[in-house]
């Protein structure tokens, strides 16, 4: 018997400023099932609760999103998929993206 490796998990982190959060819901109702598809498990989101406990945070008034994948495969899979390019496409305008990354588990 050969032992398959687990994978390991992949997390999701952005930085964004949202310009019109009330305008979002296309976004999240085209999204939320891919995400969802993928294994998402959201770990984090918003503003209040970041605490800078060192350096600085260039980015006030954004919220930050942490969300975990089971794979970096899975999470760039649905990433790159044409479904989620397309819903991305809905959020122009209405977010700012400072950053989002990937970043792979152990």
């Amino acid at each position: 018997m050969t032992d398959v490796p687990t994978p390991k998990p992949a997390y999701l982190i952005s930085s964004m400023r949202l310009l019109q959060p009330q305008r979002l819901g296309p976004f999240r109702q085209a999204a939320a099932p891919l995400t969802a598809k993928a294994g998402a498990e959201a770990l984090g989101a918003g503003d209040p609760s970041l605490r800078v406990l060192e350096g600085k945070w260039n980015h006030e008034g954004s919220v930050l999103v942490i969300e975990r994948y089971p794979s970096m495969e899975g999470l760039l899979a649905m990433w790159n998929s044409p479904d989620f390019q397309a819903a991305k496409k809905l959020t122009a305008g209405l977010v700012d993206v400072n950053f989002t990354v990937a970043i792979e588990g152990r």
